[in-house]
């Protein structure tokens, strides 16, 4: 049985992903913030990533795990969708309903 150590990236960005125009490949470049997740070792971490795609748990607990990279990947996502990062579609929002 083959068993690898965990790898969180801590910095999953429009900048830090690779793919052809079509979409049909993409790859994930960039790993010199990633950290091996052992078992027995301090998964506590200075921050590193890209604010705005960083989870916010990350910033509250300092905690490097999987789930970080998992709500980058979404925020990532998210963006594909939309055509632009979401902090943009929610500061637009937040600034319409503030005005007179």
């Amino acid at each position: 049985m083959l068993c690898l150590t965990p790898v969180v990236h801590r910095d999953i960005s429009n900048k830090n992903v690779l793919r052809n125009s079509e979409l049909e490949v993409v790859h994930v470049s960039d790993f010199g913030t990633a950290r091996l997740l052992r078992p027995n070792s301090s998964k506590w971490t200075s921050f590193a990533g890209t604010l705005g795609y960083a989870a916010l748990e990350l910033a509250y607990s300092m905690e490097a795990n999987q789930s970080c990279d998992v709500y980058s990947f979404g925020v990532l996502a998210f963006e594909i969708i939309l055509g632009r990062y979401p902090g943009d579609l929610v500061l637009s929002l937040s600034s319409s309903t503030s005005s007179p």
